[in-house]
């Protein structure tokens, strides 16, 4: 087993400390930008040189990372030696640029400026409608854009409370964050130069990149979203079908490519929601490249006009570990507080940030089949503030461990129910269609089961269709949505291993959905 520690006290984390402060002055640039437009002079200048500025402090970042993050012993002097010139260069800059941000403080709001439609080369107004009558959505990027590029950036410090240079919120910071989410701007598509203070049109749907959602859903406010989520399917109060499921018939035989549809309708915050989302997998893709792919639609169930256009990736990767959390938050042992991450993939790190939220977790142990990820998410873990374990194997890693994620695309079982400690509570995720399997049978017949939906858990997953056409007998305790209703007891002892498998619900994309476009009207008030 290898030990990420992070480090703490003396000489080193003061350093570390000074280096994240230096960031602030990209915080001010971005909400100033955003606020009051780039197209002064001013501002121009700073933009032309942001991103070599940029690039020089996340040149030190990574420096200040590798030393302070690393699980061998650092000599304190040493590192003082190494960061000094480092820190006073950086100090310079940070020095420079906020005497040119103070500056841009005094310059007046600029009037809105028109942007101009490529295609005709002619210009328009900053109005809801295109020259054709249609409607023209507003977007939120999906990607940091470079700086100069004309359209609005999401300022750094709005991308979640708390998060690390990973792009994880860490786990001591879950609050929700009403400033910072009010303090988050639109950019239009193909525009030059928008103003952002113009007016939105009531019929105009509104694009939903990966960065607003992770600014406009935080991760601790999902998890109360997701509660809720579940227990109106498990009640009745939100309605959905089992999703349509469509294997592509691809020539390239060794690829997997699947599209689902997803629709829900519910009432959400008293209001009659429905949604649909559109969703590629495709398992076999390398980052950059995600193998979750797609968009939720949002509308509103009065008279069906579309409010939001959402990306998929992040809505899903953020409420699917939220899901997670609220059923750990009422399934697992109160005292809990080792942690086991089996898989090193996008929900690795999520699943962290999430039950951290919900459980005062002290060690994070991980197993992955990819050595070189696995210590690359440990070291993510230990920078989050909390001592990650990297383990050979998933009998070691589940040996001690209160709290179990399964988060592999597994397509036989890695997890075997005599390895579990009694009070165990399992939240498997990664399986989620008849070839994919994660848990052996004993661990499905044996744990209390909890499902975020029945009839989808008794259609889609290996690790329960399988025993099922085995002849095997399950028994479901109830979906965990009762559990938060109050309408069944949940745990009933320490000693009970407690199962909650999950495949994923068009209710979870509904109320997360919603959440986010509540969030940015809310700020726009």
């Amino acid at each position: 087993m290898t030990h990420f520690t992070p480090q703490s006290g003396g000489i080193p984390l003061a350093i570390h400390h000074s280096l994240t402060h230096l960031t602030m002055w990209e915080k001010g640039l971005d909400f100033w930008l955003m606020s009051r437009g780039s197209h002064t002079p001013a501002a121009n200048f700073v933009l032309k040189h942001a991103s070599s500025l940029e690039l020089f402090l996340n040149t030190i970042r990574a420096r200040s990372n590798a030393l302070f993050c690393s699980n061998e012993n650092t000599n304190l002097m040493s590192i003082f030696s190494r960061l000094s010139v480092y820190i006073a260069a950086a100090f310079g800059v940070g020095i420079a640029v906020g005497a040119s941000a103070a500056l841009m403080l005094v310059t007046p709001n600029p009037p809105p400026v028109p942007f101009s439609n490529k295609k005709n080369n002619t210009i328009t107004s900053n109005s809801n409608s295109s020259g054709n009558g249609s409607r023209t959505p507003r977007v939120l990027t999906p990607h940091r854009p470079s700086r100069g590029s004309g359209l609005a950036t999401i300022p750094s410090h709005l991308a979640q409370p708390g998060r690390t240079g990973s792009g994880e919120e860490s786990s001591s910071n879950c609050a929700d964050s009403a400033s910072d989410v009010g303090a988050v701007l639109v950019s239009v598509a193909d525009a030059d130069r928008m103003s952002l203070n113009s007016e939105m049109s009531q019929d105009e749907p509104i694009i939903f990149g990966e960065e607003a959602v992770q600014a406009l859903l935080p991760m601790a406010a999902c998890i109360k979203e997701m509660e809720h989520a579940l227990e109106a399917l498990a009640t009745g109060t939100a309605v959905q079908p089992v999703r349509q499921v469509f294997k592509m018939p691809l020539k390239d035989t060794k690829k997997v490519g699947i599209m689902a549809g997803m629709p829900c309708f519910g009432t959400v915050n008293g209001k009659e929601m429905c949604c649909s989302k559109c969703i590629t997998v495709f398992p076999g893709n390398k980052p950059p490249l995600s193998s979750h792919q797609g968009s939720v639609l949002l509308f509103d169930a009065d008279n069906g006009r579309l409010l939001s256009i959402t990306d998929a990736h992040e809505l899903t990767a953020i409420r699917t570990a939220a899901a997670s959390a609220a059923a750990t938050r009422i399934l697992s042992r109160g005292s809990a507080s080792v942690l086991c991450i089996l898989g090193t993939g996008v929900q690795a790190l999520k699943h962290v940030t999430a039950i951290c939220c919900v459980r005062d977790i002290k060690t994070v142990k991980i197993w992955g089949r990819n050595r070189a990820n696995s210590d690359k998410v440990a070291a993510e873990v230990a920078a989050m503030g909390i001592p990650a374990i990297v383990c050979e194997s998933v009998k070691q890693a589940v040996s001690d461990a209160d709290i179990v994620c399964t988060l592999t695309g597994a397509t036989e079982p890695i997890l075997q129910y005599e390895w579990l400690q009694k009070g165990t509570h399992i939240n498997a995720v990664g399986a989620c269609q008849p070839g994919m399997r994660e848990l052996d049978t004993d661990t499905v017949t044996q744990a209390t089961l909890f499902v975020d939906t029945k009839e989808a858990c008794w259609k889609e997953p290996g690790d329960i269709v399988t025993p099922l056409r085995q002849g095997v007998h399950i028994d479901l305790e109830c979906e965990v949505g009762l559990v938060v209703a109050g309408q069944h007891v949940g745990r009933k002892n320490d000693k009970e291993i407690t199962l909650f498998k999950s495949v994923g619900a068009a209710v979870e994309d509904l109320f997360a959905s919603k959440q986010v476009y509540d969030n940015y009207c809310t700020s726009l008030s």
